[in-house]
């Protein structure tokens, strides 16, 4: 597996910003919920308001669900670009797609909190 990572470069730094997009956005978040002494406001919507609370440890699961997301679609990306580059350049890419909306998804929820 070291030597498919390291073989297939662009594949592998598109997986490394993703990873980092994820943990900085969760760290981020966890580091800002700190103070919030109520509930978390977790979703909101323009038409109905508040439509989901939740506290520390639902974030915490969602920070580690969205690593582990990002970590298995990162072997997806690496083992597709063994067998067929294109394709392991474009699972790596909405790889790093979903990263940065969950990034930002974390920062409209700092926003609101």
């Amino acid at each position: 597996m070291l030597h498919k990572i390291t073989g297939q470069k662009l594949v592998s730094i598109l997986c490394g910003v993703a990873l980092a997009f994820v943990i900085g956005g969760w760290t981020w978040f966890m580091v800002a919920a700190r103070g919030v002494t109520g509930p978390l406001v977790l979703h909101f919507n323009s038409m109905v308001g508040v439509t989901q609370v939740g506290n520390s440890a639902t974030i915490f699961g969602v920070g580690l669900l969205a690593v582990l997301v990002v970590g298995l679609n990162s072997i997806i990306a690496v083992e597709l670009a063994a067998r067929d580059r294109f394709l392991g350049i474009f699972t790596a890419g909405m790889n790093l797609t979903f990263a940065v909306l969950l990034f930002i998804a974390a920062a409209a929820i700092i926003s609101v909190n």
